[in-house]
């Protein structure tokens, strides 16, 4: 069974156009990939100008008052939102131009982007009741309970990830040399342990 996603629905198009413009280029994988980083980076840019140019305040108003008035309004609109598109990088990444534009604080994106982390796990409940196998419905509601008891130890941490997250972000927007530090060390964090169980 698939689930109707509206946004490959509208993407879609475009990359099939995209793969076949450059189809004929050599090595037309590495250069979609820098294009669409590129394209990333100038599209958030443009985006956080765009909604400081709009009419702040009243969207301002808008979000604090209704969508993020409080935890549970956060949390509960990550869950819909992920449920629908299917994907919780794209709803986080939805909500970083308004944080990048001042629009809304890190303490009320936190609850938000845990609430993601319940809803990506909707997409492979449905799958798994599909194939009403066992194993499938195991590891789909372990993923279900992972993050849910993941929220239940960190929710009532929060300070501690919110105040790293404004650390990261003040000393890595001072210099680019802070940033390559950070991305180098996130980068490490991944790759760290993958090297460690290939080679123990």
């Amino acid at each position: 069974m698939k689930i109707f996603n509206p946004l490959k629905f509208i993407i879609d198009p475009a990359i099939k156009i995209i793969d076949r413009t450059f189809a004929f280029m050599p090595h037309a994988n590495i250069f979609l990939m820098i294009l669409s980083l590129v394209l990333l980076f100038l599209s958030l840019t443009l985006l956080i100008k765009t909604i400081r140019n709009m009419m702040l305040q009243k969207i301002e108003t808008i979000i604090n008052r209704y969508l993020f008035r409080n935890d549970l309004l956060g949390f509960s609109l990550a869950i819909l939102l992920t449920f629908i598109v299917q994907s919780s990088s794209v709803t986080t990444s939805l909500i970083i131009p308004l944080a990048g534009a001042g629009i809304i604080s890190i303490r009320q994106i936190y609850p938000y982007t845990l609430g993601t982390n319940i809803g990506t796990t909707g997409t492979a409940i449905i799958a798994a009741l599909a194939t009403q196998n066992e194993i499938a419905l195991t590891v789909a509601f372990a993923h279900l309970c992972f993050n849910i008891f993941g929220i239940m130890i960190f929710y009532p941490l929060k300070l501690i990830p919110i105040k790293l997250a404004e650390y990261v972000g003040q000393k890595a927007s001072k210099s680019t040399k802070n940033l390559v530090l950070f991305i180098i060390i996130y980068i490490l964090l991944h790759f760290i342990p993958i090297v460690i169980l290939l080679f123990t």
